[in-house]
């Protein structure tokens, strides 16, 4: 078995929560909100960047793919010249950079760049993997299913906080942490608990997977004695799914997140980080999955004379309730 290369970490957060506007603008603290319980104890609790590419549909939510998904949810309008410029530094670093400073280039990147992002905002990413790894405990024989450890149990979830881009900096400029109104990182608020202490597994493949992790726990005892007292280790792998923007939220002592509604479709459980030998694959049984937007973005409108460098009148997104939009449907 590899052995962790844990760069990114996670939070699982229990929605024992006070009732909440499905739209707060402001930023609404964290500790006011729910009781965090994190999975955090050590280098071997942490996300690891998967090897193996899996060709489903569903991505890493990188910093880059989350921006574009904040348009998809319209948490800007194209009006917004600030939220434009930021949309470029994080993804059009080098244009971003070579024109910031000329006024008339940039009025002309920014016209192009909105009528990239109405073009383009329904084939942007909504759908993302999550990767982390838990520890196993026995495997019972008469269910055929492994129990996990009880530090990975996954009890009434209802919301996961995901920190996977803590490290990246926007345009590789180290002074630049925070993007204004593009968090990194986002909690995933779950419509019903999730739960998770158990998966099926085949004799046959937990038997092959017992007895590869008896030698590696035999050539280290202490690896991963953190996560099972067997030295089990798995990866599980959620399929998640993005439907709608809740608000900002604030943590203290960390940069403010974005909180995001959404379905857990599915999962998969893997022996190994590089996603190769698959122990088990769930699918979980959910409503429809629309997309909600608070209201449709129109194409700006640009008269020539403006030299494609006119601010729109875009819509706000404020004062509009949601309105579901079927996926893949051009907004």
């Amino acid at each position: 078995m590899h052995q962790f290369r844990a760069i990114y970490c996670i939070t699982i957060l229990f929605a024992f929560i006070f009732s909440m506007p499905a739209y707060a603008q402001n930023e609404t603290s964290a500790s006011d909100t729910y009781r965090p319980v994190t999975i955090d104890s050590g280098p071997h609790n942490g996300i690891s960047k998967p090897d193996n590419t899996i060709n489903d549909g569903y991505v890493a939510p990188t910093f880059e793919r989350l921006s574009r998904l904040y348009w998809t949810l319209a948490m800007f309008d194209l009006g917004d010249n600030a939220a434009i410029d930021n949309y470029l530094l994080i993804n059009e670093c080098e244009l971003h950079s070579k024109y910031f400073n000329n006024d008339f280039e940039m009025e002309d990147l920014r016209a192009a760049t909105k009528q990239s992002i109405v073009k383009n905002m329904a084939s942007f990413d909504n759908k993302f993997e999550i990767l982390i790894p838990v520890g196993l405990d026995r495997y019972d024989t008469g269910k055929e299913k492994f129990k996990m450890s009880p530090d990975s149990d996954i009890i009434a979830v209802k919301r996961l906080e995901i920190r996977l881009n803590d490290n990246p900096n926007a345009c590789g400029n180290k002074f630049i942490k925070n993007v204004p109104g593009y968090p990194k990182n986002f909690i995933l608020s779950l419509s019903r608990p999730f739960t998770l202490t158990e998966f099926p597994v085949s004799p046959e493949v937990a038997q092959a997977y017992i007895e590869e992790s008896l030698k590696t726990f035999e050539s280290n005892p202490g690896q991963y004695k953190d996560v099972s007292k067997y030295g089990r280790v798995a990866y599980i792998r959620f399929k998640v799914t993005m439907s709608q923007f809740r608000q900002y939220i604030k943590i203290p002592n960390n940069p403010p997140m974005t909180e995001i509604f959404g379905t857990i479709d599915g999962y998969e459980v893997y022996a190994d980080i590089e996603k190769q030998l698959l122990l088990s694959k769930q699918t979980v049984l959910s409503d429809q999955k629309k997309i909600y937007r608070r209201k449709k973005i129109d194409e700006p409108q640009l008269s020539p004379d403006e030299n494609q460098g006119a601010a729109t009148d875009a819509p706000n997104p404020a004062s509009d309730p949601a309105s579901p939009v079927e996926p893949g449907t051009q907004p």
